[in-house]
């Protein structure tokens, strides 16, 4: 007869969404089609209920050093750079991703040395009314508001008094009021695609290549020129080199006789005969058309002209 059999399910998903954590699985005594008791199988072969599981890693927070006392004597308060990141490459995400429970504070308060209205003759604030004993304090910048192109970061200011509490901005009126916010700039958003080179610009000798170089996301879509880096575009124009142009005929616009002029005949051809399987036409009344050969082309290359010498000569 066949023993009772342990039976195991299926594992269920890891119990944590990050990091290390267990899984776990149903196991059970199992007979003859039906379950039966625990106590009726072997526990020695009893297979595990839960193993470990690895998630991605968790995210974590992570902190910037403290940036100077905003105040330059007495209280005053320092800030610093409160990140959550996640990976070995230490990636910036979202702050809901790590445990708001246990962010670090951003800001603390400091001391330095106690202030003096001079150095030399100090003074209490009953006895010198009117002087300014406010001035402008400022924070850390906070991290660009962009993962890439341009963003605005900001930083906190306030009017402190000498006691190092917050006081009316009207109070620091006789201070230039220390930015709160500034543009800040990331790596480029998007990148440069450089698109075919044209045919040179000639078809012999020296020319120009042209081509159109665009501005993409990652998504391969074409984006403003501004969210690429100017400095990096590609080139759009360069040399190119085609075979060597021949000479043109200077002369090719000028008048070619058939003969070095029109009466060489009669010069010349005295009681002879004329070639006359060049340029004859048809004779009308003793006189015929007589043509020269055809000169130069006007072009090297593509499209161009011709001439030639048509003269209507008589039989004399």
């Amino acid at each position: 007869l066949s023993c009772p059999q342990w039976k195991t399910g299926d594992w269920s998903e890891c119990l944590v969404t990050c990091g290390k954590g267990h899984k776990h699985r149903q196991i059970w005594c199992h007979f003859g089609g039906e379950r039966i008791s625990d106590r009726l199988c072997n526990p020695e072969t009893k297979p595990d209920s839960m193993q470990a599981c690895q998630q991605q890693e968790c995210a974590a927070w992570q902190v910037g050093p403290w940036g100077q006392c905003t105040a330059m004597c007495g209280q005053g308060y320092q800030m610093r750079a409160v990140k959550c990141v996640v990976g070995a490459y230490v990636s910036v995400v979202d702050d809901n991703e790590c445990n708001a429970a246990t962010k670090p504070t951003d800001t603390q308060d400091c001391e330095t040395a106690p202030c003096r209205l001079h150095p030399s003759n100090p003074e209490t604030k009953e006895s010198m009314p009117g002087i300014h004993r406010t001035q402008w304090r400022f924070g850390s910048w906070t991290p660009c508001s962009t993962t890439c192109g341009k963003g605005t970061r900001m930083r906190y200011v306030s009017c402190r008094d000498d006691q190092g509490s917050v006081a009316d901005e009207a109070a620091c009126f006789h201070l230039p009021k220390p930015s709160a916010t500034e543009v800040c700039t990331v790596t480029p958003c998007g990148r440069w695609k450089a698109m075919e080179w044209s045919s040179c610009s000639v078809t012999c000798g020296q020319g120009k290549v042209t081509r159109q170089a665009v501005c993409i996301d990652y998504n391969d879509q074409v984006v403003e020129r501004s969210e690429c880096d100017p400095e990096d575009i590609p080139a759009t124009e360069q040399d190119c080199s085609m075979s060597s142009c021949q000479q043109i005929n200077p002369d090719y616009n000028r008048l070619v006789y058939p003969f070095p002029y029109p009466d060489y005949r009669q010069k010349n051809n005295q009681g002879g005969n004329l070639n006359r399987n060049q340029g004859r036409g048809p004779v009308h009344g003793g006189s015929q058309w007589r043509t020269g050969p055809w000169g130069a082309c006007s072009s090297t290359c593509a499209g161009g002209f011709q001439r030639r010498v048509v003269v209507c000569q008589d039989e004399n």
